[in-house]
């Protein structure tokens, strides 16, 4: 979901469609309690991890609806390129731009000067247009492929979306909130509420202070741009899953679970 979350990020930041990734799982999904504990059903010579339907994580019709809001970004499966009926242009030569993710402003300016384009594991917003958008030398490219997006995501940069930082960020997690996250795997039990599990979510992106994730060698030079960062990527770490009992309203009167996340994390020094 973290991957997921990031890749529309920068599709919403870019104005591009999302091809989504063919997502892993490491159980199936099935109302019928005989899943667990193997998480195959019975029978199936189904081999773990494997490669599951979308709606297996994410509601498809809430997240097809996010293409017609504002900021939304439209979706495609993850079939689209080897897909016969689709646009020819998106399988001519040079169509597909791969997009390298860097570790540091150095192996950034070195793959630009190389003719490669590339993201660093920190993208802002600004960044991300400066390199990718249509005013960019690669904004023409039919489709960006992009090496990876889990954590790249870097935050959203003071006023480069118009209204600041904050706004740009609120715009986007109401979106993610209202068509993306909210799931759950089910289920461990006859009754459904009794074995509904809520899916581990994001944390949410971060409006970054002024004068941060506007260029990389900066941020790197910058004390309170590293730390933001730092304290981003700390938030990310796994952690230890607990489900616990939901306290309070309908949800605890009906007996679900609810995915217990760490209130605090560590902030590096």
């Amino acid at each position: 979901l973290l991957a997921l979350r990031d890749a529309l990020a920068l599709a919403s930041v870019l104005g591009r469609t999302l091809v989504v990734p063919r997502l892993p799982c490491l159980c199936d999904r099935s109302e019928a309690v005989t899943i667990i504990p193997s998480c195959v059903f019975e029978a199936s010579d189904l081999e773990l991890p494997f490669h599951c339907p979308i709606s297996h994580i994410l509601d498809l019709g809430r997240l097809l609806r996010m293409a017609g809001q504002p900021g939304g970004v439209p979706i495609r499966e993850s079939t689209l390129l080897a897909n016969l009926l689709a646009p020819r242009s998106l399988a001519a030569p040079g169509a597909t731009v791969r997009v390298a993710i860097a570790a540091n402003a150095s192996a950034i300016a070195a793959m630009r000067l190389a003719g490669k384009a590339a993201l660093s594991v920190a993208t802002s917003d600004a960044e991300a247009k400066a390199s990718l958008g249509r005013e960019s030398r690669w904004g023409s490219a039919e489709v960006l492929h992009l090496a990876s997006a889990e954590g790249i995501f870097g935050g959203w940069a003071d006023a480069a979306s118009g209204g600041g930082g904050a706004a740009a960020r609120d715009r986007f997690e109401q979106l993610m909130r209202a068509y993306v996250l909210g799931g759950s795997w089910c289920c461990s039990s006859w009754y459904k509420p009794h074995g509904a599990f809520d899916f581990a979510e994001p944390v949410s992106t971060s409006a970054l202070p002024g004068g941060c994730g506007r260029d990389e060698r900066v941020d790197e030079e910058t004390a309170v741009c590293m730390r933001t960062q730092q304290r981003r990527r700390a938030a990310q770490r796994p952690f230890e899953f607990r489900y616990v009992p939901a306290r309070g309203g309908s949800r605890a009167r009906d007996g679900y679970f609810s995915l217990e996340v760490p209130s605090r994390v560590a902030e590096p020094p």
